[in-house]
């Protein structure tokens, strides 16, 4: 399993707002980053699919989403 620092950092962050701030401002950030890279996601494959013109799922973001939960490497 590879950890990522900068992943490191972002959920000590989100512990510390939930420790800070109760649970619900750290599942309302939660909830809202994961809107936000769900529309990124969107916008990443859908800019593909015009660019390449052809119909093929293509997105760095869902690769490296894909990638966060592999415990084989």
């Amino acid at each position: 399993m590879r950890v990522h620092p900068a992943g490191l950092i972002v959920f000590a962050l989100f512990l510390l707002l939930a420790l800070v701030g109760g649970a619900g401002p750290a599942v309302a950030v939660v909830r809202f980053a994961v809107v936000i890279f769900g529309v990124a996601a969107i916008v990443e494959v859908v800019v593909n699919m015009v660019r390449h013109r052809d119909w093929r799922v293509r997105s760095r973001l869902l690769g490296w989403l894909g990638e966060q939960g592999s415990f084989t490497q």
